[in-house]
Order: C-alpha cells, then sequence, then structure tokens
C-alpha cells in the first residue's frame, strides 16, 4: 500500500509548488517523508492475514485526510490535481480491498 500512496502522490504532486515549499526548514523531502509514512497506524496493512485483539479500522477517507494534512502532499501542492489524485487513490486502494 505504501508504494501505491508513494506513487500515486509522485504522479500528481505539482512540480513547481513541490520545489518552493521544499525550501530548507519547510516540509520534509521525500525520502523523509517515505520514512515516517512506514511508521502510521495504516502502514501495516498487506495481503497476509495477521490477527489483532483490537480492531483499529482505517479507511481511504482516512488515509487521504493524512495525506492531506501533511506538507508532502497538502492539497495547495496537488494544486489542479487534486481531484485526479483523489480519485486515482481511492481507486487504487480499493483495488486492495474492495470490500
Amino acid at each position: 500500500m505504501e508504494t501505491i500512496v508513494l506513487d500515486t502522490i509522485d504522479k500528481r504532486i505539482d512540480k513547481e509548488k513541490e520545489k518552493e515549499q521544499n525550501k530548507p526548514c519547510k516540509g520534509l523531502t521525500p525520502e523523509q517523508m517515505k520514512e515516517q509514512f512506514k511508521h502510521l497506524p495504516f502502514s501495516y496493512f498487506n495481503n497476509q492475514h495477521t490477527p489483532y485483539t483490537k480492531k483499529n479500522i482505517i479507511d481511504v477517507d482516512s488515509i487521504i485526510g493524512y495525506l492531506y494534512s501533511t506538507s508532502y502532499c497538502n492539497p495547495a501542492l496537488l494544486g489542479k490535481n487534486k481531484e485526479k489524485f483523489e480519485q486515482e487513490l481511492r481507486d487504487k486502494l480499493c483495488g486492495l480491498n474492495p470490500k
């Protein structure tokens, strides 16, 4: 799932706005974001069944909301690509688990 999210961000981010935002002391670099993304609560999802005693339900809206709240993928950086990004990410994530 991490790869799907990061690839979709890279595809839809407005590169000019990203350059301006990624000046020193502003936001995270893509490498730093990838490292942080590994530690998010939804990064444990995979195609294997793992029993948990407590259910954490993280849906597509939660993932998109989190991404929009970051300096790496906020709506301003996506610019006119925001709607395409959101639809593409929804389609790809729902493809992982169509329920």
